[in-house]
């Protein structure tokens, strides 16, 4: 698609950027010396009648309060106590077991920290949250294009709870995102439980990733972790003068808003590759599946803008796999619904009127693993309970 070609940081902000409303340039000048719009004076309206309660003794109208940014821009000091995750212990093993039957063990030195145990199949929730990242990262660069999406990856410094880091991202965005046309965003857990965000980001500008001194920037990255400072400023010389104006300007604002955001460290770079962005990015949401931290509990796991990404996302999260599994569960609740008097029609949320909010988590175990006997002995049961209350009162 055309997006036009601009200048990312001199744009007015969300919030930040100077208006007079209705003034143009010099009227705007007027007004801000003399304290009142050109043509009208204190206390007259735009007719030139004196308004009600101005006269020449009567004081000035208070000035009206600012909103509260911290307020608003969701940043505050307070870290909620961390929710922790439920595990059943096996025996003296050691080991953990959670409600999709899946073992876990804690980390040696790390309180509230616990990881997969390789070989394990992902659960078809996490299996699906996969599958619509990697749909989402693959229409999100088709949409935009290679040439107008950078890699935007932040790391704390503080130690903070990710809540609190997701308040701090949610300040920037409602402040500083004015260069931001679309993103998203990928939280990883580190081992040190400090949260990392993987941004892929749409800009309104052309990052020309192919003249990128991609050699350059691999050379800098390993002098650096070699702590060779020489050979790290040359390199970083050479692969700045290859970025475009633009980028070298989002560098600058990084090392500025990081640090004021509290957001800590920030790395923004064009894509070197585009067939495999959608993989890279997905490693890092299975990464994070594979580790259940209790500060972690809740938080979202990736999100995407609300701007744009009606224009460019490829599936939802109301969709089912093509296995045995799912067609057993589709067929069982069907005759669940027909069993307690609904139509149908196909829609879950029928049963959800009917059953509560939570049937299936109650009935999963009877719904996936059940015997046929089981299974019909439930149904029955439900649809007795059901002709009871849609009895009449008095009704035997």
């Amino acid at each position: 698609m055309s997006v036009p070609i601009k200048s990312p940081l001199r744009a007015g902000t969300h919030r930040g950027a100077k208006f007079a409303t209705g003034m143009a340039g010099s009227d705007a000048k007027d007004a801000s010396a003399t304290g009142s719009v050109k043509g009208v004076h204190d206390g007259d309206t735009e007719t030139g009648e004196r308004a009600s309660g101005c006269g020449r003794g009567a004081p000035a109208p208070d000035a009206a309060a600012l909103p509260c940014l911290n307020r608003n821009n969701s940043i505050s000091a307070e870290q909620k106590p961390a929710r922790r995750y439920r595990f059943k212990p096996l025996g003296n093993t050691g080991l953990l077991k959670d409600r999709d039957g899946v073992f876990w063990a804690a980390e040696e030195g790390q309180e509230g920290h616990h990881y997969r145990l390789g070989g394990q199949p992902f659960s078809g929730a996490d299996r699906k949250r996969a599958f619509i990242l990697r749909r989402h990262v693959e229409a999100f660069v088709k949409y935009w294009g290679r040439d107008r999406s950078l890699f935007f990856t932040t790391t704390d410094g503080e130690g903070v709870q990710p809540r609190t880091y997701a308040r701090r991202w949610n300040s920037l965005l409602a402040n500083e995102s004015a260069w931001l046309a679309g993103f998203i965003r990928v939280l990883e857990p580190q081992r040190n439980g400090r949260p990392h965000f993987h941004n892929l980001t749409a800009v309104p500008f052309d990052t020309k990733p192919d003249e990128f001194d991609w050699e350059a920037f691999s050379a800098a990255q390993n002098a650096y972790y070699a702590k060779d400072w020489p050979t790290f400023r040359a390199m970083r010389e050479r692969y700045k003068a290859s970025a475009t104006p633009e980028l070298r300007e989002l560098w600058a604002w990084g090392r500025e808003k990081m640090v004021s955001y509290g957001l800590g460290r920030c790395e923004i770079l064009p894509i070197r590759k585009e067939g495999a962005i959608a993989e890279y990015i997905g490693k890092y949401l299975d990464k994070g599946m594979c580790r259940k931290i209790d500060a972690w509990k809740g938080v979202r796991r990736f999100e995407t803008d609300r701007r744009t990404s009606a224009d460019w996302k490829r599936c939802g999260r109301l969709f089912s796999w093509v296995s045995p599994g799912a067609a057993q569960w589709r067929a069982r609740c069907r005759s669940l619904a027909l069993a307690i008097g609904l139509a149908d029609s196909g829609d879950p949320r029928d049963l959800t009127q009917v059953l509560g909010p939570r049937w299936a988590y109650s009935l999963r175990g009877a719904i996936t693993t059940g015997s046929d006997e089981e299974f019909r002995a439930i149904c029955e049961a439900l649809a007795e309970v059901a002709r009871r209350d849609q009895a009449p009162p008095g009704a035997k």
